[in-house]
């Protein structure tokens, strides 16, 4: 028994030429009758779907006379959850496409093959119990980005959101506790130097100057008295960091410095580095002000911008005080002269 194929003409829609993608010629006649009943209801919008393959009028039947859905899905949620797979694999930012990728790929495991996008709150209801509280928050808050892509998910016609983000959007994120920073003492960090090896280097750079990882593994360079970091979290600017003579570019991605860091510091991540330098500076008296901007944050008032404008004149005396900070207690046998880039 051949499978029987459907050649119809819908006006504002075109010809539309598929097959039923059943043998069964009774629930065949049941989809032709369900698409003159769209055409009947003005659901353009899923006939053109059917049109151009988007959907098969299998699917569409499935998923609106056997299921006896209370109101009739659009299109885009009869799509399968791989959509929102190929959405983060084409985002423009990296971190943002390496992050969504990440999560978004867990819930498609958990999901299964059969899970369609108009199952997205059940779905994600059902995760929330499976999944840790922060991957499932940011999961939630990768789908609410693909649902709020108008030119994916674009709201029918008189509604300001698309129903199925609504439903997404009430759904409630679980609490967070921040990570309190695990700064590490001179003595900590000459402990562990050891073990990190050819890493180590990178360490103590990352605690002398509190780059943010996406600054030090970038064309940061060291002009006299000062480390000049581009970037920062606000606004993009070019900041000067005390150099208190050693400084060592990266000689590898970022990745493989975190597998060696967090191996040989359990319990501590990489940001704890950053959050190493504000306790040091801290100790060493440099004033809050000047710590701020060497951080890259942001001034918080008017006596703030004033102080700004003097700090050049402070960066020579910041970095002894570094310097008499330490003691000595940093290791004399770290390379001393920086390193190039490699593999980025």
């Amino acid at each position: 028994m051949t499978i029987p194929r459907f050649d119809l003409r819908f006006r504002g829609v075109g010809r539309l030429r598929v097959s039923a993608g059943t043998r069964d010629p009774r629930i065949a006649e049941k989809m032709r009758a369900m698409l003159h009943q769209f055409y009947d209801q003005g659901r353009l919008d899923l006939l053109q779907a059917v049109q151009t393959k988007r959907i098969t009028p299998l699917e569409l039947y499935n998923q609106v006379i056997l299921r006896k859905a209370l109101r009739v899905p659009t299109a885009e949620e009869i799509q399968d959850l791989t959509a929102l797979q190929r959405w983060a694999d084409a985002l423009p930012n990296p971190d943002t496409r390496r992050s969504y990728r990440s999560n978004i790929g867990k819930l498609l495991r958990f999901a299964g093959p059969r899970a369609r996008m108009g199952d997205l709150p059940d779905v994600l209801t059902r995760y929330q119990a499976e999944a840790a509280p922060v991957v499932y928050n940011r999961t939630v808050i990768a789908v609410r980005a693909f649902l709020a892509d108008r030119q994916r998910f674009a709201p029918p016609d008189g509604m300001l959101y698309h129903p199925l983000y609504a439903n997404v959007a009430v759904l409630p994120l679980n609490p967070e506790t921040p990570r309190a920073g695990q700064p590490l003492t001179v003595t900590e960090l000459a402990d562990l130097t050891p073990a990190l090896g050819t890493y180590a280097g990178m360490a103590w750079t990352l605690a002398l100057t509190g780059m943010r990882k996406g600054e030090y593994w970038s064309d940061w360079t060291v002009a006299g008295d000062r480390i000049l970091v581009p970037g920062g979290k606000h606004r993009k600017e070019i900041r000067p960091v005390p150099f208190i003579g050693f400084a060592v570019k990266p000689p590898v991605l970022y990745q493989a410095f975190r597998r060696r860091f967090v191996t040989v510091a359990p319990g501590h991540v990489v940001h704890d580095l950053r959050k190493t330098f504000t306790k040091w500076a801290d100790e060493a008296d440099i004033p809050r002000i000047r710590r701020k901007l060497y951080l890259g944050h942001m001034a918080s008032d008017l006596t703030d911008l004033y102080e700004r404008r003097n700090i050049e004149a402070f960066l020579a005396e910041d970095a002894a005080a570094l310097r008499g900070y330490l003691g000595g207690r940093m290791p004399t046998s770290l390379p001393q002269v920086p390193r190039q880039l490699v593999g980025a």
